[in-house]
C-alpha cells in the first residue's frame, strides 16, 4: 500500500481520497464493535455511540496528523488500526459460528494480513486468541480456529521479517549501558501510556457502557473475557516493551 501511493498514485488528492474513506471504515467498525459488544440493535443507540465514538477520538488520539493522516512510507497507523479492528469485529461477531468456505476464506485472509500491521498490537491480540483458546476450545467453531491460526501466521510472518533488527538497531542503539537503559525505560512507560489512552479510555466506555446496560461484573467477565484479556495483554505490551 505504501509503494501504492508513495511509487505510482503520487498525487497526495487520490491518498487523501483513499485515507478519508479508510478513516469512515475505522469509524464504522469501532462503533460496531461497541454495539455488537452491548448487543445493541436500534439505530439510534449506534448514532449515539458513532458520535461519542468519534468524540473520544478527536480528543484522545496522539499527534492524528502524523498518525492518521500525512501519507508516510507504510501509510500510516490509520490503516493498520482499521485492519486489526475489522479482524477484531468479525472475530467476536463470529467465535461461536460455523462459516461458509468463502466467508472464512476471505475473513482468513483479513486475519493474515491483520496479524502483520504492528509489532505490539499484533503480540497482544495473538496472546489474547492463545489464552481464549485455551479457555475455551470446547466452545469454538473450526472456522475461528482457522481465523486464529492465520493471524498468528501473520503475527510470526511479521516478527520474522529482516527488518525488525535493523529497524531495532536505527531506533534504540542508545541502549549502552544499564543507566541509559533503565532512564530510557522509565521515559518509555511515561510516553507510552500518554499516547494511547484512547486506547484504555475506549475500553474503559466499554465497560461502563456494558454496567450502564444492567449486567453485572460477574456476567460482564463472562461476556467480554476476551476483550479483558485483550485491553490486559495491550497495556502490557505497550509498557513493558521498552523494558
Amino acid at each position: 500500500l505504501g509503494h501504492l501511493f508513495c511509487g505510482y498514485f503520487t498525487s497526495k488528492t487520490i491518498f487523501n481520497i483513499a485515507n478519508t474513506i479508510c478513516f469512515g471504515v475505522f469509524i464504522y467498525y469501532g462503533t460496531q464493535t461497541i454495539c455488537l459488544i452491548n448487543h445493541v440493535q436500534t439505530k439510534h443507540s449506534c448514532l449515539v455511540k458513532t458520535l461519542l465514538f468519534s468524540t473520544m477520538w478527536y480528543l484522545c488520539c496522539p499527534v492524528p496528523c502524523e498518525t492518521m493522516f500525512w501519507v508516510a512510507g507504510t501509510l500510516n497507523y490509520l490503516w493498520n488500526t482499521t485492519l486489526s479492528l475489522i479482524f477484531l469485529y468479525y472475530y467476536l461477531k463470529y467465535k461461536n459460528t460455523e462459516l461458509s468456505f468463502f466467508k472464512i476464506t476471505i475473513l482468513s485472509c483479513i486475519s493474515f494480513f491483520a496479524g502483520t500491521t504492528h509489532v505490539l498490537s499484533s503480540a497482544a491480540i495473538s496472546a489474547s486468541l492463545i489464552l481464549y483458546t485455551i479457555f475455551h476450545y470446547k466452545e469454538l467453531k473450526n472456522s475461528t480456529y482457522i481465523m486464529t491460526i492465520a493471524f498468528l501466521a501473520g503475527t510470526l510472518f511479521l516478527y520474522i521479517a529482516p527488518g525488525n533488527y535493523e529497524r531495532f538497531n536505527v531506533y534504540y542503539n542508545m541502549f549502552n549501558s544499564f543507566n541509559e537503559n533503565f532512564k530510557y525505560c522509565i521515559h518509555a512507560r511515561i510516553l507510552t501510556f500518554s499516547q494511547y489512552r484512547a486506547v484504555y479510555l475506549f475500553c474503559i466506555c466499554l465497560l461502563i457502557l456494558r454496567i450502564y446496560d444492567k449486567k453485572s461484573l460477574k456476567n460482564l467477565w463472562r461476556e467480554q473475557e476476551f476483550l479483558l484479556l485483550l485491553l490486559g495483554f495491550s497495556v502490557l505490551a505497550f509498557s513493558v516493551v521498552f523494558g
